[in-house]
């Protein structure tokens, strides 16, 4: 009988080592595998995205190998520089593969794109079962940023590449079952798995008692989470909040725990129309939890062109049990807040409707207790990393043995 470990390699160039961030799906796969039995080693960049610095040996915590492959790093995120980067990263990984024992799986986290096809290529010259977890999808994310017609011209070799990686994989996971659907195009066997990004639920639920108790200038509380960009519609919020003071109905204040490039020009509008909106900023990770857990609603407004399905705050306010507000094209969280009766959704870009929503909302009476609980039992079944990482453990192992 062959007791040999499986040796998978695990090759991402946006990972998140334990002392950078205490939850992501990168560490939750990869402590999974170590302890299903996997020999793991993770390939990553030197240069931590998330911070744009370089990143320091002596302070990675982690429970498996690792090598880091050095990329020259960039300060802004789109730029020539980040594009020259990421080159040097792709070039460093095939170098470090083919000087490597061959894996018996590569585990690769697309996007991006080029980066995937150098790695097929590898594992198909070198028989290596090849798994990709789809984050995103390029080059449908560029739709928002460019008129589609232009960018189904500039990116249209981008698209190409995509296809033929998905198409020739030898496994594609998925944070959706819209992005699972999208691939299973490309494929000639109809096979994958989608599983949520998800929470690890008991470091999660641990972080409440961390925060002191926030502060309420309004009945309801209702939190946004995330990036302050062009993805995110929080214009659409403003507005229909300030429809619902104009109206008369002044109950409820936001607080927005973020930053990004469209944090002044949010706050100004703010500032003019004098909304109950508060700007924490960008926050530890802990304490954006802690204070998550104590509002009563949270919401998600995206850009309508954006193609985004299940995403990073939806795991996080699933998990915190009070209702959700979602508002964006892609209708997968939609049913699944209907299917479990844990909040309210309404289209992209219509403040109208969705000042509707918040006008209506309440924290009193039995729907309100019964849309907390929904959620929770919708955090337990579908977005706890404990319950459902398993999935992906089992995919693996059929693809390898098969």
């Amino acid at each position: 009988m062959n007791n040999k470990k499986p040796e998978i390699l695990i090759i991402s160039n946006y990972w998140h080592f334990a002392n950078e961030k205490e939850s992501s799906r990168y560490l939750s796969i990869a402590n999974s595998l170590v302890k299903s039995g996997a020999e793991v080693e993770v390939v990553t960049s030197s240069f931590y995205h998330t911070k744009k610095a370089q990143r320091n040996v002596q302070e990675i915590v982690a429970d498996y190998k690792y090598t880091l492959i050095r990329e020259s790093g960039y300060t802004k995120n789109i730029s020539v520089r980040r594009i020259l980067s990421h080159k040097k990263f792709q070039n460093g990984v095939v170098n470090y593969l083919k000087n490597r024992k061959a894996p018996d799986v590569i585990y690769l986290f697309v996007p991006p794109i080029g980066l995937g096809n150098e790695v097929l290529k590898f594992c198909k010259k070198r028989n290596i079962k090849l798994v990709c977890d789809v984050l995103d999808l390029w080059p449908e994310a560029f739709d928002m940023v460019l008129p589609h017609r232009i960018s189904s011209i500039l990116l249209a070799s981008m698209k190409r590449k995509a296809d033929r990686l998905y198409a020739k994989a030898d496994g594609i996971v998925t944070v959706s079952e819209a992005y699972l659907k999208r691939i299973n195009k490309e494929r000639t066997t109809k096979t994958g798995v989608s599983v949520y990004i998800g929470v690890e639920a008991d470091q999660y639920y641990n972080c409440q008692s961390e925060v002191p108790p926030i502060t309420r200038n309004k009945d309801i509380v209702i939190a946004y989470v995330g990036t302050l960009g062009k993805s995110y519609d929080l214009i659409t919020l403003f507005e229909a909040l300030k429809k619902n003071i104009d109206e008369g109905i002044d109950n409820k204040e936001i607080v927005i725990l973020g930053d990004g490039p469209e944090k002044d020009a949010f706050e100004a509008y703010c500032r003019t129309y004098h909304l109950p909106v508060r700007f924490l900023g960008r926050i530890d990770y802990k304490q954006m939890v802690g204070i998550l857990k104590q509002c009563d609603y949270s919401i998600n407004i995206l850009n309508p062109k954006s193609a985004a399905s299940i995403i990073n705050k939806h795991a996080d306010y699933v998990a915190a049990g009070i209702p959700t507000i979602n508002v964006q094209t892609d209708k997968e969280f939609n049913r699944l807040l209907d299917d479990y009766g844990a909040g309210f959704h309404c289209c992209p870009g219509r403040p109208d409707l969705l000042a509707e929503i918040l006008s209506k909302l309440s924290i009193d009476g039995s729907e309100y207790n019964n849309m907390c609980t929904g959620m929770k039992k919708l955090s337990y079944d579908k977005f706890d990393r404990q319950n459902t990482y398993t999935d992906i453990i089992d995919y693996i192992n059929r693809v390898l043995y098969t």
